[in-house]
């Protein structure tokens, strides 16, 4: 097997993505079925695969919806949640049954080696698909690919730090859900928009948590005793939950509205 680096996919002749296309699914079966005793040159390639080809999807996001995009971002999406979910499952699965030198290795291989590239290429192109969500009708290539990639978005505690207190920051992400959910855009991009939120949850509960404590903090040291005069008590920090408010507003309103239109 063997597969051609095409970046971008757009231009490039339909045997070569439909080649690609087949032999990333090929991968995909071989390791949902025989991951546990894949030999060590057959975990690189499938791995390996996968960063090459995620490069070159988020290379052509522009071209999103596209059959030749669509088509590849399919099968490369499907490759990466059987590889991630099977990494992920190693640890706990090594208690029950003996795994060999190279799939123990997995989990921190993937973490250190692969895990950082391909999430931030999955963070860039699933950005540019909330940000590009359209208001006029989609075509069927669109689809696949956008439930695939909005069902199983890579965690955001996968990001580097640098990205995720940058570009990928919580409420940045936020925003750009709530957009969507407020436009007047397909509903597959809607529910696209939900599942990055329902993904975002914990990370946002626990940032509120560290605001939170930091608050505290704060107040914990203006209220020691001092000889000074106590300076002005700290404001209480925003919480993420009201980013949601003003989308939760007009969401109420339209339900109000549509329920009174009915007899």
């Amino acid at each position: 097997m063997k597969i051609s680096v095409l970046s971008p996919l757009h231009p490039a002749p339909w045997r070569q993505i439909l080649s690609n296309s087949a032999i990333v699914d090929y991968l995909t079966e071989l390791v949902s079925r025989r991951g546990w005793g894949l030999p060590a040159p057959h975990w690189d390639f499938a791995t390996i695969t996968l960063c090459s080809i995620v490069n070159s999807v988020e290379k052509s996001k522009e071209f999103w919806g596209s059959p030749k995009v669509s088509l590849l971002t399919s099968s490369i999406l499907r490759l990466y949640t059987t590889i991630s979910s099977f990494i992920t499952a190693v640890p706990a699965t090594s208690l029950q049954r003996q795994p060999s030198a190279h799939v123990a290795h997995l989990p921190s291989e993937w973490a250190d080696i692969f895990a950082p590239d391909v999430t931030v290429n999955l963070y860039s192109l699933l950005t540019h698909v909330l940000d590009s969500a359209p208001t006029t009708p989609i075509t069927s290539t669109h689809i696949p690919p956008l439930s695939l990639l909005s069902r199983s978005p890579p965690p955001h505690a996968s990001l580097p730090a640098p990205y995720r207190a940058g570009v990928y920051a919580l409420r940045p992400l936020v925003d750009k859900c709530t957009r969507v959910l407020e436009a007047p855009t397909h509903h597959a991009y809607k529910y696209a928009a939900y599942y990055v939120l329902r993904m975002l949850e914990k990370p946002l509960v626990l940032d509120d948590a560290d605001r939170l404590l930091q608050w505290s903090a704060s107040d914990s040291a203006e209220a020691s005793p001092s000889h000074s005069p106590a300076p002005p008590a700290a404001p209480r920090p925003e919480f993420n939950p009201t980013l949601l408010l003003d989308a939760m507003t007009r969401l109420q309103g339209l339900v109000d509205a549509a329920l009174g239109a009915v007899k």
